[in-house]
């Protein structure tokens, strides 16, 4: 489960070090929409410069960073719109700074900035957690109400979350992994955290499920 790092860092900028290489990335609006790739100018802790052929309107939006081998889903906000050039052709320019990392992915980005390696030690990088928190809105937009549904009523088929109330919002979290091909097919990957009180008034219990799903939803595989 992504732990998100928030907090008004602007005191603390000038604090952290900041890495001048190019890097790749791309970014989007949101996570159903195809990522949109940029150049990534120096990182640090809190932030990261990018370099786009367009102009980027949106004054937050996800970032994924790639540094190494690793890919890093962020969510940014725009601190600096500045002009920029790109082969000679006008280009535009961005500081952004991170609203939600996780703390896995937050590690290596300062390591990174530091002159080190995104990769932690033993390889230990996890594709399960290269994946963005949703936004009740990010949800909605990514899956009719109809395919959350259904997933939700897999989940508590399984004894993973209590059995859906109407009128009343379950309580979940969804982590969206975009777009893999799976048994042949294009697939969207997602990941939902959910909770089911403990019988003996105990802590509850926390599983994460990662589902499988087609553009039209009817093709559905639940995964562990």
């Amino acid at each position: 489960m992504l732990e998100l790092i928030f907090g008004n860092k602007n005191k603390d900028k000038r604090r952290h070090t900041r890495r001048e290489k190019a890097f790749s990335a791309d970014w989007t609006p949101a996570p159903e929409v195809a990522p949109i790739p940029v150049i990534g100018l120096d990182i640090s802790a809190s932030g990261a410069g990018i370099l786009s052929r367009n102009a980027i309107e949106k004054d937050e939006f996800i970032l994924r960073l790639k540094l190494d081998e690793r890919v890093i889903p962020t969510r940014v906000k725009v601190q600096r719109r500045l002009p920029g050039t790109l082969q000679g052709a006008k280009a535009f320019r961005y500081g952004v700074e991170f609203v939600s990392i996780s703390a896995d992915d937050w590690d290596a980005v300062v390591r990174w900035s530091k002159g080190g390696v995104a990769a932690e030690s033993g390889n230990k990088v996890k594709s399960d957690l290269e994946m963005v928190r949703m936004t009740a809105d990010d949800a909605d937009r990514l899956m009719p109400v109809a395919l959350q549904t259904k997933l939700l009523n897999g989940l508590s088929r399984r004894g993973r979350l209590a059995p859906l109330v109407p009128n009343q919002q379950p309580l979940v979290g969804y982590f969206y992994g975009g777009t893999v091909k799976r048994n042949g097919m294009m697939m969207h990957r997602l990941a939902i955290v959910s909770r089911i009180a403990d019988i003996n008034n105990g802590p509850p219990q926390e599983f994460r499920t990662l589902f499988y799903f087609d553009e039209n939803g009817e093709h559905i595989e639940m995964g562990d």
